[in-house]
């Protein structure tokens, strides 16, 4: 399996910068991801471009967003638009992102009640197939997923909800794998709350989240949509540096590759600090932004910046590197054999290449 390193550039594009009223559509917006897609696409790079990231125009809001009565026809409209302008040259797409997310914020805010549950995934899959049906007619060869996160301990029951729905309209699993957890590593539980930076990273559980998933859904290739770590404005209270974390987790990818499942590629969360869950504080980026003190918005790199670097011009970790982030005991994910039978550091590694 080829697995893509910085071959790809995930971005969003905004359906209410698009569309600001039904139907009427701004030529400069276009332009503007125009121009962010063919610099994407002349640095040789494929776009992996997010339909709905949580948001949604303003009119649709007003109508009852997700759950108007013509929300799903209205997606569609924008499907059409966005793939006919952009599909292509192998552009790869994801109609929504975390659709079990989505609603939890949607709910977070009042747009939902927990009672809207069942209808609320009921639009997304038929929105999904949609935006699916319109990325096929534009290009017969589209890659097409809805990426979910991966939630250890309730993967059947995610699955259930929405992995299962809609796995015959997707071309590849789209995973989003920040964490995980294990009898020595129970901070996951800060994750409920959006305390992201409290959770201490477990980048072997990435090879636990391809393992499910390329049994659940066999023959689907695997791509990692998402993964990354959050700092705050200083250090992580755990010491652990983004360098040591990147390093950590492609070991584990190439140990996955190596053991025969389907990875295909990869992308960090994120090339650069953005607004997170309401503020600028949970800090992503490889670049850090201070965009609340820095005018000129300077991006300051991060240990992450050098060994990303290093891992995409070496296809990975060298042969001899071993992970350094403390080891997870008994994966609650995987248990009893997580504790029986855990998966070693000690086995083959497959050079990645960018695509």
């Amino acid at each position: 399996h080829t697995i893509i390193l910085t071959g790809s550039f995930r971005l969003s594009v905004e359906w209410a910068r698009i569309e600001p009223a039904p139907g009427e559509y701004d030529d400069e917006a276009l332009r503007h991801y125009d121009r962010i897609i063919d610099t994407v696409r002349r640095h040789g790079m494929t776009p992996m471009i997010t339909m709905v990231h949580f948001v949604y125009p303003g009119w649709l809001a007003d109508r009852g967003g997700m759950l108007a009565d013509n929300a799903v026809e209205s997606f569609g409209r924008f499907a059409d638009l966005i793939t006919d302008r952009w599909a292509g040259a192998g552009t790869m797409w994801v109609t929504f992102n975390e659709p079990l997310v989505f609603f939890k914020h949607e709910m977070t805010i009042g747009r939902v009640a927990f009672t809207d549950f069942s209808r609320f995934l009921d639009t997304i899959e038929a929105a999904h197939r949609l935006g699916y049906a319109a990325a096929h007619r534009a290009d017969p060869a589209a890659m097409v997923t809805m990426n979910e996160a991966y939630l250890p301990m309730a993967t059947e029951f995610t699955d259930t909800l929405i992995g299962d729905r809609v796995a015959d309209v997707v071309d590849y699993v789209g995973i989003d794998y920040y964490y995980g957890v294990a009898l020595n590593n129970l901070t996951a539980i800060n994750a409920a709350w959006d305390d992201f930076a409290a959770v201490r990273p477990q980048p072997e559980g990435i090879y636990e989240a391809v393992t499910h998933y390329a049994q659940a859904y066999p023959g689907k290739p695997i791509y990692i949509v998402e993964n990354g770590i959050p700092t705050l404005n200083g250090g992580r209270a755990d010491g652990i540096e983004r360098g040591d974390f990147l390093r950590d987790t492609v070991f584990w990818l190439q140990r996955a590759v190596a053991d025969g499942y389907p990875v295909i590629g990869y992308n960090h969360w994120s090339l650069v600090d953005n607004y997170e869950w309401g503020d600028y504080s949970a800090r992503f980026g490889l670049y850090r932004v201070d965009v609340l003190t820095d005018p000129t918005l300077t991006r300051q790199p991060t240990s992450g910046v050098d060994a990303y670097r290093d891992i995409i011009a070496g296809g990975g970790v060298p042969d001899g590197y071993r992970p350094v982030l403390p080891s997870a005991w008994c994966s609650l994910a995987t248990i009893p054999d997580s504790c029986a039978d855990p998966v070693t550091v000690e086995g083959p590694l497959t050079t990645l290449a960018r695509w």
